[in-house]
């Protein structure tokens, strides 16, 4: 069984390696959704110890990156990405 953990520090090793791929920084991600690149920190951080990442951030995140949201869930890509209400 997956947990929000291991989801979690799925989602924020895969969001580094596209960094890497895509040589962008943090500071430049969180520009790009008008954030600080603290609360991008916090954003990584969080979902490392299982909690955050909502589909409707991880979706505004993936934007940032210009990828795809099932990028960032990598081998988890079986969880349906659509938010509620769309």
């Amino acid at each position: 069984m997956i947990t929000k953990k291991d989801l979690g520090t799925n989602i924020a090793d895969n969001f580094e390696k596209i960094l890497i791929d895509k040589k962008m920084t943090i500071p430049e991600v969180a520009e790009k959704m008008g954030r600080t690149r603290c609360a991008v920190h916090l954003f990584l951080s969080n979902l490392r110890v299982g909690k955050g990442g909502n589909i409707p951030t991880i979706c505004k995140y993936s934007e940032a990156l210009e990828v795809s949201p099932y990028d960032l869930y990598g081998e988890y890509k079986l969880i349906p990405l659509k938010p509620r209400g769309e």
